[in-house]
């Protein structure tokens, strides 16, 4: 369990005993941007806003210098707390483009900002790729097996695609019940980007 979560269970012990087994534990709103204008390759990038508690523990945890926003000195120690847990988690996201399940690793680009009382995490994934002519199709989900983040997919806004000015697409959302979790009690939220030739 890591820094965050502990944090998190002590606060809700000291609060109230009804939330102590209570899930989720954090929340986070999920935007999604599809790049597919690079040579063979697709850029994901993802940028999760936290909920205010969240938010604050971030911050009293890495905002040094009392800022309300995190410098480039207290990125270097948030990312070396951070990304070794998301890392083993793969990001939270499972991938599959064209039916062929992706293995994220690595992420890059990854920064912190805030917005309001929100602090929000940003970075992107880089795939090879390539456009065929019978169409592609990339599917996305961003969940916690575990269920103690609940991860929220902005559909209405918070999807959007690069693409070549050849290249038309769809988007799609939806439960995926394949994949549920938490003693399959729970669907994750499913983006499917279809792409064709025009």
């Amino acid at each position: 369990m890591n820094k965050f979560k502990i944090r998190i269970m002590i606060m809700l012990i000291m609060g109230t005993n009804i939330l102590l087994f209570a899930h989720p534990h954090l929340f986070a709103g999920v935007d999604i941007d599809f790049d597919v204008t690079q040579s063979n390759l697709l850029v994901i990038t993802q940028r999760w806003m936290f909920d205010d508690l969240t938010s604050m523990i971030i911050l009293e945890d890495f905002d040094s210098n009392y800022d309300e926003e995190i410098c480039s000195s207290e990125l270097i120690e948030l990312k070396k707390t951070v990304i070794p847990g998301l890392k083993e988690e793969h990001f939270y996201t499972d991938l599959v483009i064209d039916d062929e399940n992706i293995v994220l690793q690595e992420i890059t680009d990854f920064s912190v900002g805030t917005y309001d009382i929100y602090v929000y995490y940003q970075f992107s994934m880089t795939v090879p790729f390539v456009i065929n002519d019978k169409g592609n199709e990339i599917k996305i989900n961003v969940f916690d097996r575990d269920f103690y983040t609940k991860f929220y997919v902005n559909s209405s806004s918070g999807l959007k695609v690069l693409k070549p000015e050849d290249v038309s697409h769809q988007i799609d959302v939806y439960e995926n019940k394949s994949k549920s979790y938490y003693f399959g009690q729970l669907n994750p939220v499913e983006v499917k980007l279809t792409l064709s030739k025009e």
